[in-house]
């Protein structure tokens, strides 16, 4: 995950040091990591979502109540970013209401956040001994080794 490495606690408590300017730059990072990191819960450690009114949803609709009114609305970022935004809100809370009313107990959002790509990845990744850095090499290598156990499956 790449927004990992920018929108950090840490990130957040260096910019709130520096003038006014730094401090709604400093909030738009820290909604921006609760984003991300209610959006990729993918173990018990994490906590899971477990119910409609639990905390991480309550902070959901805070976040999208923010995004609306100090980022959106200020043009800050594109229609295409707001709608994608938007739209991933709205689906999770629908999601979740429907889980729950089924009678699910939790679930992990990172579940709903693997694309095919991020998938072939990580298992390329997986492969070459955990490297997020493997060579040209190492990837035909272990795409070989993939296509390989696909032939015999």
């Amino acid at each position: 995950m790449y927004q990992a490495t920018l929108f950090t606690p840490s990130t957040v408590c260096h910019l709130k040091f520096h003038p006014d300017t730094a401090a709604r730059t400093a909030k738009f990072v820290h909604m921006a990591h609760r984003y991300f990191e209610i959006f990729n819960i993918s173990s018990f450690k994490q906590g899971p979502l477990t119910s409609v009114s639990c905390p991480k949803l309550t902070e959901l609709h805070m976040i999208l109540e923010y995004f609306e009114t100090e980022v959106f609305s200020l043009g800050l970022l594109t229609e295409q970013t707001r709608s994608a935004a938007v739209l991933g809100i709205n689906a999770l809370f629908d999601i979740s209401e429907k889980l729950f009313r089924k009678g699910f107990k939790y679930f992990f959002t990172s579940s709903l956040q693997q694309d095919p790509i991020e998938e072939a990845f990580s298992a390329w990744c997986l492969r070459a001994g955990r490297s997020f850095r493997m060579t040209v090499k190492q990837f035909c290598e272990t795409e070989r080794k993939m296509q390989n156990i696909a032939v015999i499956n």
